[in-house]
């Protein structure tokens, strides 16, 4: 669906305020061992707070 389709029925709301929203992410040393994905979870988190991220 898109606003020209449906001309007058939709508003674009922009807030004054935003809010940064950065989850926290970790490992699970048992959960990664047990899968064997220890590695590239690692790499995740390395690219997950990397600034071309």
């Amino acid at each position: 669906m898109s606003l020209e389709e449906h001309q007058g029925e939709y508003e674009i709301v922009v807030p004054s305020v935003s809010i940064l929203c950065q989850p926290t992410v970790a490992l699970v040393d048992e959960v990664v061992d047990d899968r064997g994905t220890m590695e590239v979870a690692t790499e995740y988190l390395e690219y997950l707070y990397s600034t071309e991220a």
